[in-house]
């Protein structure tokens, strides 16, 4: 249990922060005409932004450098229905 109310303590923060992140994203919103902040979070942003990157052919490489992740697994994991599955032409 040594670790566990210090484990809290950094979830809380967490927490505390991407709330913060999103009140932010929210207002940024309500100041461009024809857009209902209520309707957009930070993830739907994100979702989209891979999707478009795959629809232009982006290499899987670079769409996970530019999400921020360190590999391709999290990113084929997390946005497996955004990503544009990759035809095999020597099948064909």
């Amino acid at each position: 249990m040594g670790g566990t109310p210090r484990r809290l303590l950094l979830a809380r923060r967490q927490a505390a922060r991407r709330s913060q992140h999103r009140r932010a994203f929210r207002q940024a919103l309500r100041d461009i005409d024809g857009v209902n902040a209520d309707e957009w979070t930070p993830r739907e942003l994100r979702h989209g932004f891979v999707s478009l990157l795959s629809d232009r052919g982006v290499p899987l490489e670079e769409i996970s450098r530019l999400v921020g992740h360190s590999g391709t697994a999290v990113t084929e994991e997390v946005y497996r229905k955004q990503i544009r599955p990759e035809i095999d032409t020597h099948n064909e």
